[in-house]
């Protein structure tokens, strides 16, 4: 279990139900100068705010945390999303926040359609964002790792880049359609999970990144903070969108 557990405090402000509004939490600075941002979606999300709190401890910026099961900020029209994706509305539009980053599982079971059919639902509600003069940042998913080698991980001692090593699917992140829609810049950390020949290590530099067969742990989230930070502050400084 202590590998599962390694989620830093991911979660503290997780809300675990589909259907109820999400409960903020800030992480950061508290300076009264600092630059506002708002961190979105799912558990995927969730599991950035080890790296992000770093960050934004370093960079001088008060961090919202909106996370929960399911729902991420879209149009998405399931009836069971409404109340949730009301309250995001209400909170992220007019919150006066600089940026909003979001994420969320990118479901290796997606075919392109409902892939393309999910980009759009992402774009319809950033371009409201957009249009009110917030800069939306996607960070696109982590891979999604076959059962084989989670399996192998649980029964290996020592490890190389190569032991355990899987390679990721190559189908686009709704994240990344719906940013190319709209122009916008998005993160992509695909380099620090896979290396240019598409072979995904499950340790890397003494650290175990996935605590399961979707999240990355808590160890690996602070080790992207510096390579996140290097793609984020540039975002977050461009002028408009």
């Amino acid at each position: 279990t202590g590998l599962y557990d390694d989620t830093g405090g991911a979660f503290a402000c997780y809300t675990k139900d589909i259907a109820a509004p999400i409960d903020p939490c800030t992480i950061g600075s508290r300076e009264p100068g600092a630059k506002r941002i708002a961190l979105t979606g799912d558990s995927h999300a969730a599991m950035l705010v080890p790296a992000i709190r770093d960050i934004a401890e370093a960079q001088n910026w008060s961090v919202d945390v909106y996370v929960g099961q399911g729902c991420a900020w879209s149009s998405d029209p399931t009836p069971s999303c409404s109340a949730r994706l009301s309250a995001l509305d209400d909170a992220l539009l007019t919150g006066d926040y600089d940026a909003v980053i979001i994420t969320a599982w990118n479901r290796a079971d997606r075919d392109l359609a409902n892939r393309q059919d999910r980009a759009a639902q992402f774009a319809a509600k950033w371009q409201r964002a957009t249009a009110a003069g917030i800069t939306v940042i996607p960070i696109l998913d982590n891979p999604e790792i076959p059962k084989s080698a989670a399996e192998c991980l649980a029964s290996t001692t020592e490890f190389t880049l190569t032991t355990c090593a899987f390679t990721a699917s190559t189908e686009p992140d709704p994240l990344q359609l719906a940013a190319a829609t709209l122009n916008l810049g998005s993160v992509d950390l695909g380099a620090a999970y896979c290396g240019p020949d598409g072979s995904c290590p499950m340790v890397s530099g003494g650290v175990v990144i996935y605590r399961d067969l979707h999240h990355i742990t808590a160890s690996f989230s602070h080790s992207l903070a510096p390579y996140l930070a290097e793609r984020l502050v540039p975002l977050l400084d461009r002028p408009g969108t």
